[in-house]
């Protein structure tokens, strides 16, 4: 169910980020399909929810496949080890997970790129621009993204099933 809503979440971004290539900006949201897994999710489930959504990005960036999906794997993993020192609960940590995860896969992914390259100087002010923009999408949209995640749980769980949350 957390890949569905994952993959509706997707869908409206792509058609966003379609609107905006008239501008040549581009919304990086990697850090707002891992935030819920790594902070509400068991392990396993968490996983296969962060390397999905990943392979979702991969579908759809000129990358070799499995990029984004190890990326996302990574962020999961490194979220699944700090939420027990965040309160992860409240809508403010939250926005700033997100916001600090999406930042952190973003350069992850800049790095992997342009590594190779002997001068991106001309590119500073683009990607600036777009971890800029990208960031304050992120933190406008986790608090409905969390919303439909937890509220799609929610209904696909069957009564007096308690789903497997680490608290």
């Amino acid at each position: 169910m957390l890949f569905i809503t994952q993959l509706l979440l997707w869908t409206l971004l792509a058609v966003i980020n379609h609107s905006l290539a008239e501008w040549q900006v581009y919304l990086y949201t990697g850090g707002l399909f891992v935030t819920f897994a790594g902070l509400l999710m068991g392990p396993r489930e968490g996983l296969a929810a962060a390397l999905l959504s990943g392979a979702l990005f991969d579908a759809g960036s000129p990358v070799p496949f499995g990029q984004n999906a190890l990326l996302h794997g990574i962020g999961f993993l490194l979220l699944l080890k700090l939420r027990s020192r965040l309160a992860h609960d409240e809508t403010a940590v939250r926005v700033a997970v997100s916001i600090i995860a999406n930042t952190a896969l973003y350069l992850m992914k800049f790095g992997l790129h342009f590594a190779g390259l002997t001068s991106f100087s001309g590119m500073w002010g683009r990607f600036l621009w777009e971890l800029l923009f990208s960031s304050i999408a992120v933190g406008l949209l986790v608090p409905w993204a969390f919303a439909l995640q937890a509220r799609a749980l929610d209904l696909a769980t069957p009564p007096g099933f308690r789903r497997n949350e680490e608290e």
